[in-house]
This record gives structure tokens, sequence and C-alpha cells, in this order.
């Protein structure tokens, strides 16, 4: 068993009290998990900020006592940012290879949960950690992913708004 702080990028309802989630630790990369859910259980969605433990047995890595939830403090932020933060994530799926561990990464994300921020500071982190995949993966590896040069160019033109 071992202690895990990780972000939700995805949720998969695999039967009606167990859930699959997607996670993005700074130790581990990402990872799935079971989840199992219970009335006294804490809501976990996409997005979400935890602290949990992980058991892994047979294969499967189970959470257990998640100790913490954190959602994002979204007050100050408009649809779009809060629609450009899910599109990173989604990125973030999509390009980071399972297991591997990106420290600096997920530090500026971690830092997304901590600070009340206004909006336009919100999209300036969003626009810089987008641009910290496309230094990990390279310039042409990331465009020709579908959905990751429309988001970089909307975050460009609401930079200018």
């Amino acid at each position: 068993m071992y202690s895990v702080e990780a972000i939700v990028l995805k949720r998969h309802d695999y039967r009606p009290q167990e859930t699959v989630l997607t996670l993005f630790s700074r130790d581990f990369g990402i990872f799935d998990a079971f989840y199992r859910v219970s009335r006294s259980s804490p809501k976990v969605d996409v997005a979400t900020f935890i602290s949990t433990s992980v058991v892994t047995k047979k294969w499967k890595n189970t959470l257990r006592d998640i100790t913490k939830v954190r959602t994002l403090d979204t007050q100050n932020w408009d649809y779009r940012t809060y629609e450009f933060f899910l599109w990173f994530l989604a990125c973030s799926k999509r390009l980071l290879p399972e297991g591997n561990s990106y420290i600096n990464l997920f530090d500026d994300l971690k830092k997304m949960y901590e600070l009340p921020w206004s909006n336009k500071e919100h999209l300036a982190k969003i626009m810089f950690l987008t641009l910290r995949l496309l230094v990990i993966f390279g310039i042409h590896q990331t465009t020709q992913i579908v959905g990751l040069g429309s988001l970089l160019e909307r975050l460009r033109h609401a930079r200018y708004e």
C-alpha cells in the first residue's frame, strides 16, 4: 500500500458500485485504479484532486481511504476557462504514457487547486501547462493530436480578448 496525491483525468462507471478512475500522480504518472463507491464515500469526478492510499493486488490497483478531495475553485472562472482546463486534461491523458512520472507538470497542475486566481491568471497558467506538454513531446508530434491544435489557437485568441 502506498500514499498518492493525484488528479482524476477520467471516470468510468464499471459496475453500479465500482468505478475505474484514470489518475495522474506525481510519482507514478498516469495509472488506472478501481474505486468502490458507497453512500459515505466522497464524490470523485473528473478534474478532482485527491489524496488516497492505493493497494495493488493481482495486477489491479484499488483505492482505499480517500482522505482529501479538493475541487477547483471556479467561482472566478468563465465557462471558456473551465472548458480549456478540461480540454488540457483530456490532451494530457491522451499524450502522457502510463507509468512515467512528470514531476514538474504535476506540481504546476497541483498549484491550480491551491490558489484562488482570477480568470486571466488561470488562462495564462493553462497556456503555460499546454506549452509544457509541447516541450515534453515535441511540436510535430503533438500538433497532429486532434483537438490540441485548436486548443492552442483558441487559447491564443482568448489571451487577446
